[in-house]
């Protein structure tokens, strides 16, 4: 079914948004959202806007002339991390960061977050900046979307909010079982800074080293496999993808890991990619293979110990580099932390293994119902979902 394409800006008022002052102090602590991308979850999820971490005053409003976006209306973050999507629950306001669409009766405000969803590879590809993408509005009123009745569009974004809910809810329940073994892991080894139960305590070298044996592309025979950075994922390390050295046209220097190893992301400590691999491969040199030492360290208990708050807020602060902060290998032995007997480790791990076996059945069903949704939306902007 052919639809008519319509420009954003013919169907939506669109406003950007600014930064207040902040050296000046009347501007903020006031009682209006201000909101900033990094207020909103990743890139593609539609989210329900009732808060933000700072607002602003009447005085910052009045005197930078800035727009109150009403209820109903959507948000979308067009600048460096372009795709985040919202609807305002209350009336805000946003930073120079968005292109707020005030739906006035041609657009149904969920349609539109589901077009853009759909609609963001391409708007990307129009950001102009050499320092950081950002798409201007101007770019964004002229970009086309097709355009069903408002009744056909209540009726689509209908069918994609329960496959959304279906997809949703099973990310929602590999989170629980995250925080389960984060339970798990106080409730048999305490706190590890505090160190209530009196375990040994000392760097971390006595329990594991970094290992790095390196391969030489001369050294490739083509079919391992290769995990890069962007391989992982943040906060989980779940391997997003993985290939065999063939197709990733590797030509540098690369560390060799092996299922014994955890795999941990060193460049931007802070978005904590630890990664406990079951297979044999090589990795980015941005990746440090950290191996537990014999009869002393667990691979289990080690990884959830790297992913801890307190690990993650040190090595982010030990991280050198401006642009690029990276820690350095010396500076992960080197951290002190609790040694818990082996046989406790052990036991730790049983439970953790039999817990990922149920994520690993979760994540199939996720990534039928993520299909699933996908399907659905594709469908759904080629007039196909709805006749």
């Amino acid at each position: 079914m052919s639809w008519n394409k319509v420009k954003l800006g013919d169907v939506c008022e669109i406003y950007g948004g600014t930064t207040p002052a902040t050296s000046n102090f009347e501007y903020w602590n006031g009682s209006t959202i201000w909101l900033s991308p990094t207020d909103l979850p990743e890139i593609g999820e539609i989210s329900n806007v009732f808060d933000s971490e700072r607002r602003i005053t009447e005085k910052a409003i009045r005197e930078c002339s800035l727009k109150i976006i009403p209820t109903g209306s959507v948000v979308y973050s067009t600048r460096a991390s372009i795709g985040k999507i919202g609807i305002a629950e209350t009336p805000l306001t946003t930073n120079q960061g968005f292109a707020n669409f005030i739906c006035n009766g041609k657009v149904f405000n969920k349609f539109l977050c589901y077009a853009l969803k759909y609609y963001t590879p391409q708007i990307s590809k129009l950001g102009n900046s050499t320092t950081f993408a950002e798409v201007s509005r101007t770019n964004i009123r002229n970009f086309f979307i097709p355009l069903p009745a408002f009744s056909t569009q209540q009726k689509i974004a209908a069918i994609l909010d329960k496959a959304d809910e279906l997809r949703r809810k099973d990310k929602a329940l590999l989170a629980r079982y995250d925080a389960l073994l984060q339970s798990i892991f106080y409730k048999m080894f305490g706190d590890p800074v505090k160190n209530e139960k009196g375990w040994e305590k000392g760097s971390l070298s006595k329990i594991l080293f970094v290992d790095r044996k390196i391969i030489k592309p001369n050294d490739f025979t083509g079919n391992e496999i290769y995990i890069g950075l962007e391989h992982l994922e943040k906060e989980t390390g779940e391997i997003l993808d993985k290939s065999n050295v063939e197709k990733a046209e590797l030509k540098s220097t690369k560390f060799i890991f092996s299922s014994s190893h955890i795999l941990y992301g060193k460049l931007r400590p802070y978005l904590n990619k630890v990664s406990l691999p079951d297979f044999n491969g090589i990795c980015s040199t941005d990746i440090l293979p950290v191996l537990p030492k014999e009869k002393l360290g667990n691979k289990y208990f080690i990884g959830a110990l790297l992913r801890q708050n307190h690990f993650v807020d040190f090595a982010t602060k030990s991280a050198v580099g401006a642009n690029l902060p990276r820690v350095n290998a010396n500076t992960l032995e080197d951290y002190v932390s609790i040694h818990p007997p082996i046989t406790l480790q052990n036991q730790f791990a049983a439970i953790a293994q039999n817990i990922n076996q149920q994520k690993f059945q979760i994540k199939q069903k996720s990534e039928q119902s993520d299909n699933l949704f996908q399907s659905l939306l594709q469908k759904a902007f080629k007039g196909e979902l709805v006749k």
